[in-house]
Parts: C-alpha cells; structure tokens; sequence
C-alpha cells in the first residue's frame, strides 16, 4: 500500500479490473464515489486528470468544487498554440517559436533557416504525441 493512501482519512478503490492509467482516468466512477460519499472537493492531483478540462467540467456539473483553474483556462493550456499565445498576451516573455501548428516540411524549414539549429518540437494539442506539432528554438 502506497504512504499516500496510509495517510489519507479515507481512500478508496476506482477502476477494479482496470490498467492503472485507465482506472485513474475513469472521471464518470470518480464523480460517483465522490458524491456517494459526499466529498464536497476534489485536488486533481499532478499530470493525467490536472490536465483534463473535462475531469473540472464534470466535478463541477456535479457541484463538486474542483481545486485548479477552470475548464477553459485548462482547455486553453492543453492547447500549446493558444497557451503560448496567452503568455504573449500576459507580457510573459517566450522564446522564439510558431504561432500556429507546422503543417508543411517546408514551414518547417523556414522556420530553421531563421532560427537555426538546434530546435524543438511539440505537439501542439493534448501532449502524448497526439496533434500537429509547433516548433521552438532553444
């Protein structure tokens, strides 16, 4: 049993039979256990759910207070072509990069020729590889 758990008042048991990655995702049996047992808050904790606009949308609808930004500021930081274009917004400084997803090899390499190498990429939609990709120069 993991010290977290030890520790807590109360733990309890979400995605039986599921992979770990799966269970820890499962937000629709999250929200049930968390009014079955009348939680009134829920941290998302760090990665996976506290990047999950729809996990904050869903505690919500449940009147559940959810403990993090709102689900469209989470919507618009998984998004790394709008979270970079609030930062600008902000006056946060950035280094030099895309202000829209690459889509062509040839953007790409324009993009080197006034950069030069070495470069970046991300995705820029969602992490986990999924989406286009945006390029920046480090």
């Amino acid at each position: 049993m993991h010290m977290h758990r030890l520790k807590a008042d109360e733990a309890y048991l979400i995605g039986a039979g599921l992979a770990p990655v799966q269970a820890y995702l499962n937000i629709p049996e999250i929200v049930r256990i968390a009014k079955e047992n009348e939680v009134d808050a829920i941290h998302p904790g760090y990665g996976f759910l506290s990047e999950r606009s729809d996990f904050c949308r869903a505690c919500i609808d449940n009147n559940i207070k959810f403990i993090g930004p709102s689900p469209d500021i989470m919507a618009r930081m998984g998004d790394k072509v709008e979270a970079r274009k609030a930062a600008i917004e902000a006056g946060v400084q950035v280094v030099p990069g895309t202000d829209c997803p690459i889509t062509t090899v040839d953007e790409a390499m324009d993009f080197v020729n006034q950069y030069k190498l070495p470069i970046i990429f991300k995705a820029a939609y969602g992490g986990g590889g999924r989406g286009l990709f945006k390029f920046e120069f480090f």
